[in-house]
């Protein structure tokens, strides 16, 4: 009876163990062990698939074929001879033992094929011969993958390929194209909706691509061989691609080369944060009878790119900031021939904290439109002696005035700032520190004269105060009831107060304010109700102390009966709202919605107790979010605090967070 008794007891408690047991049986039955020819007795006594050396990819594929989902094929150490593809399948995992210990060396031109329906991950394994990874598919993610010394036969060693679909979320985790000749990591596709979104590197590196062998085609039918180490775009559109640590060095061309999307759009969120480029240019740095580059640039960037502490050292141009602009925080030249040139500059460029050490041409502000280029706190040092300009505006650019250097210090080089286009307006320069120059300014207007300068010589251009209206400046169109935004810049002893006024053709309709703070912004105007409409307005402002000093709306204005949303457009600031605390030198995100007319681009205003404390970003992109918003670390703190995003075009379309926020 006690017998009994027992077995009754733990029957249950068998069944289980039981089941567990099968269960780990079964899990460890999903990892499927592919030996090579070469691998060790220990490996293909384990192994479930023993390779020839010869067609290796039949072993390996049949082997992947078999897996459940979720399955695992483990390729052992040793030498795989390939002759066409490896097909994951969809939510499988291939693996290897290292990128030095399992070798597949492709003896055609083919792939390890990342397509299906996505979800497969891959690592530890490297690929030799004519072979690439070739990726069609989303959700994926590599690690540790190394492709090595491949011949010229495909454009990539690397590559992800959009044929009329947005290829997304993938992943590349310490992976490496190294003496590839060919580029390292591509993007490309083909079609109207070809895309790649949401593509993470980290702690990547391409290596010497193109350095000893270049791709002309796969049927050599390019009379110019193009070797770069990463693409993030090139003839498809691409949002969200962040690379972390990663670095591109001794490229036949350029390292990191952004190109405009194929739409005419944004490269949008492009980031490469803590990169390096080394070396590259190498076509004509080591190899004159190819010279000149194309570019030749550490960083090629566009538009829509954002640079955090890069470094480039020793390429032909450091970066190289291309087809309407890009934002650089941090970022450091030393010893390339030019350490930034901007051409085709129409919509601005930020550059922040950033460095230029020994370079023959620092700053090369070169073609395009040239406006909203803002220079701040960046360091030009040589300690040879250099005949050429610390930073140099050449004859071509269209709008030199739109090009201000402040904050900032030049030391070592024959001129400080030289403004070769100043027949077309003068360059704005605010607290530069000159030191060992012949000429501390060429071609510039001179807001303030840092006392930090030991040039001996005086500058070019001095400065004359100055009020300038900004906006509303003519064609906006403002809605009665609304409260629009008001601006202007100052220079030179302008005085500390302004006063506001609306005038109706000519005549002054309404002193809007008969005092307010000279800080180049009014936002605290409601146009009333009872307004008389019309389109013969413009806003005037006064020195309060020197009426001489004084401008007005290049050109006339409206005023409606609309409303905001219809008339003027609608900006809601989201983030942050009020009530949120922010630590000094933490990087956040600001948000807002917008509809109506508010135009392409938006102005973001931190305030502090109501008044202007700084300009965040004199111009993005208004398309609700902001995410480089660098607080800096010697803030002041408080929790008096707001943002105010503003339309660019339009001053009446404005909005500041809902209540106040902490810096802390």
């Amino acid at each position: 009876m006690a017998q009994h008794e027992w077995y009754q007891k733990n029957t249950l408690k068998f069944l289980l163990i039981g089941l567990i047991f099968f269960c780990l049986v079964q899990a460890v039955g999903a990892a499927t062990i592919v030996a090579a020819k070469d691998s060790s007795s220990t490996w293909k006594a384990q192994a479930k698939y023993i390779c020839d050396g010869v067609n290796d990819q039949v072993e390996i594929n049949a082997a992947l074929s078999a897996l459940p989902s979720g399955g695992t094929v483990i390729l052992a150490s040793g030498k795989f001879n390939l002759a066409s593809p490896v097909r994951p399948k969809s939510h499988t995992t291939l693996e290897g033992q290292g990128k030095d210990a399992t070798i597949l060396n492709f003896v055609s031109e083919d792939s390890v094929s990342l397509g299906n329906s996505g979800y497969i991950t891959i690592s530890d394994f490297q690929i030799t011969g004519k072979g690439r990874v070739y990726i069609t598919s989303s959700h994926n993610v590599l690690t540790n993958i190394k492709v090595y010394n491949v011949d010229n036969s495909k454009a990539s060693a690397f590559h992800i390929y959009a044929y009329y679909t947005v290829v997304q979320d993938v992943e590349f985790n310490g992976c490496e194209a190294i003496d590839v000749d060919r580029s390292g990591f591509l993007h490309t596709g083909t079609g109207s909706t070809s895309k790649t979104s949401n593509i993470r590197y980290n702690n990547c590196r391409a290596i010497n691509c193109g350095r000893y062998g270049q791709y002309y085609g796969e049927n050599h039918e390019y009379p110019d061989a193009w070797c770069t180490g990463f693409v993030p775009v090139e003839n498809i559109d691409g949002e969200n691609i962040i690379y972390t640590n990663c670095e591109a060095s001794g490229s036949w061309e350029n390292g990191f080369h952004c190109e405009p999307p194929r739409n005419g759009g944004d490269a949008i969120n492009i980031q490469y944060i803590n990169c390096i480029a080394r070396n590259n240019g190498q076509k004509e740095l080591t190899n004159s009878a190819y010279a000149p580059c194309s570019w030749g640039g550490g960083f090629v960037v566009v538009k829509g790119n954002y640079l955090k502490n890069c470094v480039a050292e020793n390429n032909l141009v450091g970066y190289y900031v291309n087809n309407q602009g890009a934002e650089l925080v941090g970022c450091i030249d030393r010893g390339s021939r030019t350490g930034y040139l901007l051409l085709l500059i129409s919509e601005g460029v930020k550059m922040t904290g950033c460095s230029a050490i020994g370079s023959t041409q620092p700053v090369n502000i070169w073609t395009g439109s040239t406006k909203n280029i803002v220079i701040d706190d960046i360091e030009i040092s040589s300690s040879t002696a250099k005949s050429t300009p610390g930073i140099l505006i050449s004859s071509t650019a269209a709008t030199p005035s739109g090009v201000l250097v402040k904050n900032s210090v030049i030391k070592g080089y024959k001129y400080g700032v030289q403004n070769k286009a100043s027949s077309k307006g003068l360059t704005q320069v605010y607290n530069v520190a000159v030191q060992d120059a012949t000429t501390d300014f060429i071609g510039c207007k001179i807001l303030s004269q840092s006392t930090a300068s030991t040039s001996t010589s005086t500058t070019t251009q001095t400065t004359t105060p100055a009020l300038t209206t900004t906006s509303p400046n003519g064609g906006e169109s403002w809605a009665r009831g609304t409260t629009p935004h008001i601006t202007w810049t100052s220079s030179g002893s302008v005085g500390s107060y302004v006063k506001i006024e609306l005038l109706k053709a000519g005549v002054v309709n309404k002193v809007i304010t008969s005092s307010t703070a000279n800080d180049g912004s009014y936002s605290s105007w409601a146009i009333p109700t009872t307004q008389t409409t019309g389109s013969d307005y413009k806003i005037r402002i006064t020195s309060t102390s020197n009426s001489a000093y004084a401008d007005s709306s290049n050109a006339y204005f409206s005023i409606t009966s609309g409303s905001t949303t219809t008339a003027t457009g609608l900006i809601t600031v989201t983030d942050p709202n009020g009530g949120e605390s922010y630590a000094r030198g933490t990087t956040q995100r600001i948000t807002w919605t917008s509809s109506g007319s508010v135009g392409s681009n938006v102005k973001i205003e931190l305030l502090k107790a109501g008044v202007v404390n700084r300009i965040i970003t004199s111009s993005t992109a208004n398309d609700g979010s902001y995410s480089y918003w660098d607080i800096s670390s010697s803030q002041t703190t408080g929790s008096d605090y707001k943002i105010r995003i503003s339309s660019t075009t339009n001053g009446a379309c404005t909005d500041s967070s809902g209540a106040n926020f902490a810096i802390r």
